[in-house]
């Protein structure tokens, strides 16, 4: 194993109290190596239509149907969530990479023109609760907030499903793994 010694469960490694840099940088790359989806997670408040990357979203409960998301203490994301109790996630297949990587920063340009909605110059449509979703989307999830739990830097809400579609089938999924970000850790 890279970083010299054994492992053993239950025993603190060496290397973490001999170099904690160099723990610290395996720690985030083994992290990192966890198989993750890439979603983008669409809000609505005060400022309008909001959309972010994200790769902390997965289904938690069967019984209800209940999905979590870990979203930044001070991102405009959990300000919405906070206000409007509500999420839309997009499932994104493997060609919208791009997309990622343009809602991994704070959206700032929205526009509408009729019935037509463009964020960052993509065309997006709105749930019935007026969560933004990417027209090119392969499956969407809205969920209703029922839970909040502070987590340090990130709060984790815990929604429960209230509707879902297929837009497209047959496609793969885009995955943490199929980009070259890395975020966590």
């Amino acid at each position: 194993m890279e970083g010299g010694g054994d492992f053993r469960f239950g025993k603190v490694p060496a290397r973490m109290a001999d170099d904690p840099e160099a723990y610290d940088r395996l720690r985030r790359r083994v992290l990192w190596s966890v198989p993750t989806g890439l979603f983008l997670m669409g809000t609505t408040g005060e400022a309008g239509p909001h959309v972010m990357s994200t790769s902390w979203f997965t289904q938690v409960a069967t019984e209800p149907k209940l999905v979590a998301a870990g979203v930044e203490v001070d991102s405009l994301t959990a300000v919405n969530l906070e206000l409007s109790g509500h999420f839309l996630v997009s499932v994104l297949a493997l060609e919208s990479r791009p997309l990622v990587r343009k809602f991994a920063k704070r959206a700032l340009k929205t526009e509408a023109e009729g019935a037509e909605l463009r964020i960052e110059g993509v065309s997006f449509g709105l749930s019935e609760m007026g969560d933004p979703y990417p027209l090119e989307a392969l499956a969407l999830i809205e969920a209703v907030v029922r839970e909040r739990v502070p987590l340090g830097s990130h709060v984790l809400f815990v929604g429960e499903v209230t509707d879902v579609a297929m837009m497209r089938e047959g496609e793969r999924a885009l995955g943490m793994g199929d980009t070259r970000l890395n975020y966590g850790g």
